[in-house]
């Protein structure tokens, strides 16, 4: 009936209203919280299942109908609170400080403990958290020769061509990616605009250019070739990167990723595989 409709409408806005707004504090503390003592704890840790619980049951919150209200905190008890947050979690420290300006203020700490932190560092953890760039050896050339075998004879004379003619093809791609863009400012790939429809087929071309170097028969089995000119292309754009101030490079790292992206991340589980023999 009508009159059904509108209390279970009334019901589900009231809902809303209250997971949104009474208990949203608890929920942002929590997931906070629960990043601090995953970074030092892990994410197993008794502190961190505590978090998890409390985390979900502010979400659901007690719906207006129930007789009985439900038993949570009201807030995070003091025991799973931290002043001091890891350095990759400046942002949240930041706001935090920014919200409270009378409260004790929130510090960084260093932490190399967790996965999210060492990423940090070795891609944004500079001096004084300047911007750089982490090459990866396991990614270069060195570690990825070229083939002794079906192209050449003399490999150590051929082994730089590929730098070579990745370093011409890169600086092509971004002179016709900037004449692409003009003066348009930075957007998604997804976006629906003839533009991006351009650079999609500017990306494809490179693409093509990279595999149809290789047959089928050689990706597959004896993939030993086509690493060595990924390789070439992940060390052209990632060491000119790295020499520029910054990260004002990140147009060269973003090319290696979408030409060869699928291949650089065969080439890092190989070379897990390989070194752990």
């Amino acid at each position: 009936s009508a009159a059904a409709a509108a209390l279970l409408e009334r019901k589900l806005v009231a809902n809303y209203l209250m997971a949104k707004f009474l208990n949203s504090a608890i929920v942002g503390t929590a997931g906070t919280m629960w990043m601090l003592f995953a970074d030092k704890e892990g994410a197993a840790s008794y502190n961190c299942l505590l978090l998890d619980h409390l985390y979900r049951a502010a979400l659901d919150g007690t719906p207006p109908d129930e007789p009985t209200p439900r038993q949570y905190e009201p807030r995070v008890p003091r025991e799973l609170t931290s002043k001091q947050y890891p350095e990759y979690m400046k942002p949240k420290a930041d706001e935090r400080n920014a919200r409270h300006p009378d409260a004790q203020p929130v510090t960084l700490v260093r932490s190399d403990t967790c996965l999210l932190a060492r990423l940090w560092h070795a891609v944004l953890g500079g001096p004084d958290g300047e911007e750089r760039v982490f090459v990866d050896s396991q990614l270069k050339t060195d570690f990825w020769r070229r083939s002794d075998e079906g192209r050449l004879h003399d490999v150590e004379q051929h082994n730089k061509y590929y730098y070579e003619l990745w370093s011409t093809r890169v600086e092509k791609y971004l002179q016709r990616e900037r004449e692409l863009r003009g003066n348009r400012g930075e957007g998604s790939p997804d976006d629906d605009d003839p533009y991006w429809e351009a650079w999609h087929e500017l990306i494809a071309e490179y693409k093509d250019l990279l595999l149809g170097n290789h047959n089928k028969f050689e990706m597959v089995f004896h993939p030993q070739e086509l690493y060595a000119e990924v390789a070439a292309i992940f060390e052209v754009c990632y060491d000119k990167a790295k020499r520029m101030p910054g990260f004002t490079g990140k147009s060269r790292i973003k090319f290696a990723w979408r030409v060869a992206g699928p291949q650089l991340l065969d080439m890092k589980r190989s070379a897990a595989q390989l070194l752990a023999r």
